[in-house]
């Protein structure tokens, strides 16, 4: 993720799952480390974006550790499974078949400084457009369902999905 905070600092966010481990940097102008974060935690709610994600790149979503079930026509639940690390989410559908909505109880939410507990979560998607040949949801939203109501971390935009990114840049070290 790049944004900017505040509209004038340029904020670099990544959160990388692969094959059971996790790890979350984030940095202000590339310089200045705000988090770097590789727990089993970071790693469980690496495998739960990677769950929410896969249906925006079908090949992810075909693979051997992930398992699908119909619950009925709009609503799918799969788990992610490697190693001792598994995570299930429920999959929503509107009636033209686009992806609109995931949820799960299986993404650790820091309620203290390094404490976790696994709090309800959902993404929204919406919009849906055409980009590099694909339909793709436009508008993003993913929301905690905590106990005092629901937070919004993020409400963003989706203009289109890159494939094959270098895997050492920089911002990996």
């Amino acid at each position: 993720m790049n944004a900017r905070m505040a509209g004038i600092i340029p904020f670099e966010g990544r959160d990388r799952y692969d094959n059971g481990q996790g790890h979350m940097l984030g940095t202000l102008g590339r310089l200045i480390r705000v988090f770097d974060d590789n727990s089993r935690e970071v790693a469980l709610g690496g495998a739960v974006i990677l769950l929410a994600e896969s249906l925006l790149e079908p090949s992810i979503a075909l693979q051997e550790y992930i398992t699908w079930k119909p619950v009925d026509s709009l609503t799918a639940a799969a788990t992610l499974h490697q190693g001792e690390l598994s995570v299930s989410g429920i999959f929503r559908f509107n009636d033209a078949g686009e992806f609109i909505r995931f949820e799960s109880d299986d993404r650790p939410y820091e309620v203290s400084s390094g404490v976790y507990k696994p709090i309800p979560f959902s993404i929204d998607l919406g919009e849906y457009h055409e980009a590099g040949g694909l339909m793709i949801p436009g508008r993003v939203y993913a929301t905690w369902h905590l106990d005092n109501g629901d937070f919004t971390y993020w409400d963003g935009r989706i203009t289109g999905l890159r494939r094959n990114v270098d895997r050492t840049s920089p911002s990996d070290t």
